[in-house]
């Protein structure tokens, strides 16, 4: 015996909610042109409540994540900053053999120009 094999499950893929949105305003101008019931209008309008907040909502949740991203951002960059800072200040610190090398340069190109 052969048994049956599961049938997938259809997919059911959500309407994005600025489509649903135009639709429930095409539905409102409609329900208007009509002169609808009381009833059919109270429900037209909370559609329209409903999927208003859904849209902010999700508009928000995206904002505040770019927020937050800017913020991490912003802290790293100044991380590094502070790094590249104390890095030019290992490279540029001028060591003792450089100090000496500087002065003797300074005192051959002072002979040098003396001479002359």
């Amino acid at each position: 015996m052969t048994q049956a094999e599961p049938k997938p499950k259809k997919r059911i893929r959500k309407q994005r909610l600025d489509l649903q949105l135009e639709q429930a305003l095409r539905d409102a101008a409609a329900a208007c042109e009509n002169n609808v019931d009381p009833s059919t209008r109270i429900l037209i309008n909370s559609r329209l409540t409903i999927l208003s907040h859904r849209l902010n909502k999700a508009e928000n949740g995206k904002l505040s994540k770019a927020l937050a991203e800017i913020e991490r951002l912003r802290a790293q960059h100044e991380q590094d900053i502070v790094e590249i800072t104390r890095l030019q200040s290992l490279v540029m610190k001028p060591t003792e053999i450089d100090l000496a090398l500087q002065q003797y340069a300074e005192s051959k190109k002072g002979k040098h120009e003396s001479t002359i």
